[in-house]
């Protein structure tokens, strides 16, 4: 057996991460997963909305000169707000895994950063 080597979302993204139960949409089981609370994020400014009625984020993850810096990714999550390129948004709760097309991430939801 080959060894597997996944990351997980503090790895990935740099950030403190504590873990959280959740129930799944899909089987209704508990899981525990890790989160990070709140992370800031700039928008790209494209949202979509998804077939499950959910809203994908694309941004700009802006990491501190001490971590990986301008990823871009999408970030899924239940409630819209109006973005446009620059945005700053704040996701609270945010988890994600890695898939055979790569990753996901979602989050408990979604605010424009206020100063």
């Amino acid at each position: 057996m080959n060894p597997s080597w996944i990351k997980d979302i503090s790895e990935v993204l740099k950030r403190s991460a504590i873990k959280k139960e959740y129930i799944s949409e899909k089987t209704g089981n508990a899981y525990t997963t890790l989160v990070i609370e709140k992370m800031s994020v700039v928008s790209t400014g494209s949202i979509e909305q998804t077939d499950d009625n959910k809203y994908k984020y694309y941004i700009i993850d802006t990491i501190d000169a001490n971590g990986a810096g301008n990823m871009e990714y999408a970030i899924k999550t239940t409630n819209k707000v109006d973005v446009k390129l620059g945005t700053q948004l704040t996701f609270f709760n945010l988890r994600g895994g890695s898939t055979a097309k790569g990753g996901w991430y979602a989050a408990d939801r979604v605010e424009i950063k206020t100063k």
